[in-house]
């Protein structure tokens, strides 16, 4: 007769998977994106997940502009949760903005903005099942400096 043996961790791992999936989330979904170029548009928009977090750079070209796009698919409403943060780089010196995006209304649902003094700003929102969303960073004209920036998208 074999014996079943107790595996506190293994029950663990299991119970935090099922809650996961409970919630709408997957164990796999979770990962660190490293933004790519050229994602300046909602057409070449880099591709994340709830849950991910993205590592990215704002670098226009001879000072000029740079927006980063992200795009994530909705498989369920309920709320979202952007946090955008500065890298905490010494070139920090120029304010960059966010935008949320309802890419299948074409709504712009919350902007905001980071500064040297204040590095970090989290938005929620609503989102609504089987929509796709734009996230997008945006540096303006007239800095030539590499920006580095975080996105925690929950």
């Amino acid at each position: 007769m074999i014996q079943a043996v107790w595996q506190p961790r293994k029950a663990l791992a299991t119970l935090t998977v099922l809650g996961m999936l409970l919630a709408g989330a997957s164990a796999a979904s979770a990962a660190t994106v490293l933004e790519s170029e050229s994602n300046n548009s909602a057409a070449t928009a880099d591709a994340v997940s709830i849950g991910d977090t993205v590592l990215g750079q704002l670098n226009g070209p001879g000072g000029g502009a740079d927006n980063d796009y992200f795009a994530f698919a909705a498989p369920t409403g309920g709320t979202v949760t952007v946090t955008f943060s500065s890298d905490g780089g010494t070139s920090e010196i120029v304010n960059q903005y966010i935008s949320i995006i309802d890419a299948t209304t074409a709504t712009t649902l919350a902007t905001g903005g980071i500064t040297p003094t204040n590095p970090s700003r989290t938005i929620t929102f609503s989102k609504t099942a089987g929509h796709t969303y734009h996230v997008v960073v945006i540096k303006p004209t007239g800095f030539p400096a590499l920006y580095g920036y975080h996105l925690a998208i929950s």
